[in-house]
């Protein structure tokens, strides 16, 4: 997690206090008699000026000491009142909430608790600080990618939100596409991470109906968001015990499928070459070597048709 800067009101408290004591000064050395005509307070000499500007400092630091511990304490039990909700929830099921994989009932997204959630992280000004990335495919090939994101429905980790957004497939939730432009106005989400398996890649008809339900996605959160794609896969060589390290390839957003093909080729090659060097430490260690080598010769002919576009 990343380390979350804390922000307070003594700054602000300590540049008030400056300027209101030298306003206060002014008036009480220059004006003498028009302040105590006006306030009842003077005229005082020069000592009894630097006592009470001395008592206006200090008042003013513990009145901005309190403020700052109230709204600490109503964020804080903001917080600990959801997670009080959130694990009632757990125990005892509601409508619209899930406590266990067997229950029919589906959860329900709430773009306040996330709201809530960032601010209290990372401040009023989270949606700056933060990246929202939709997570959409078949709950089986999700889990996959983001082990209990389906079930949580949003994950938070070093300034990235994911947020489970259902099957590509199905037609888009406008309530939940609602929330989403409530949850941050202008561009509601950075960007689309669509998880496919390799094993059972989309048809043609899937892929048209992909594109027009995107389509109109889009259309409804007023923003057409870069797409990703995640393929996961049936794991194949041995890689127990051996180093491993993320593995993929960013398609340009204009990209076409020689460019796709292109990349694909290169990184082809690195893994080649890594998985050169994980043999010769342990023969066992062939999962980059395998890799490498499907991608060379199974997805060639497969690229072209697969590749779903823009």
């Amino acid at each position: 997690m990343a380390k979350v800067k804390v922000k307070t009101l003594i700054g602000s408290v300590v540049t008030v206090a400056f300027f209101l004591t030298v306003i206060v000064a002014f008036l009480f050395y220059a004006f003498p008699e028009n302040v105590a005509s006006a306030t009842g307070f003077g005229p005082y000499d020069g000592q009894r000026i630097f006592t009470f500007c001395t008592i206006l400092v200090a008042a003013l630091f513990l009145f901005g000491w309190l403020i700052e511990k109230a709204f600490d304490f109503a964020g804080r039990s903001g917080l600990y009142f959801h997670w009080g909700q959130k694990k009632a929830q757990m125990v005892v099921p509601a409508t619209g909430t899930i406590a266990s994989e067997d229950d029919e009932e589906e959860p329900v997204f709430s773009e306040d608790a996330v709201s809530e959630h960032l601010r209290f992280r990372y401040g009023r000004r989270w949606q700056r600080k933060v990246r929202l990335l939709l997570v959409m495919g078949n709950p089986d090939d999700v889990q996959k990618a983001a082990p209990g994101l389906c079930h949580d429905l949003w994950q938070e980790g070093d300034g990235n939100v994911l947020i489970y957004g259902g099957d590509a497939q199905s037609l888009p939730d406008e309530i939940f596409l609602s929330k989403l432009k409530r949850l941050r106005s202008g561009q509601p989400v950075d960007g689309i991470i669509q998880v496919m398996s390799t094993s059972a890649l989309p048809t043609d008809s899937e892929r048209d109906a992909f594109l027009r339900f995107r389509q109109k996605a889009d259309h409804q959160l007023g923003w057409q968001a870069p797409v990703w794609l995640w393929l996961t896969d049936k794991a194949k060589g041995a890689q127990q015990d051996a180093d491993t390290a993320a593995t993929g390839v960013i398609f340009g957003p204009e990209g076409t499928i020689e460019e796709a093909d292109k990349a694909l080729t290169t990184l082809s090659q690195r893994l080649q070459k890594a998985g050169m060097a994980q043999i010769l430490n342990n023969l066992a260690h062939n999962g980059l070597l395998q890799l490498s080598s499907r991608l060379q010769h199974e997805l060639p002919d497969r690229r072209a048709g697969d590749l779903p576009t823009r």
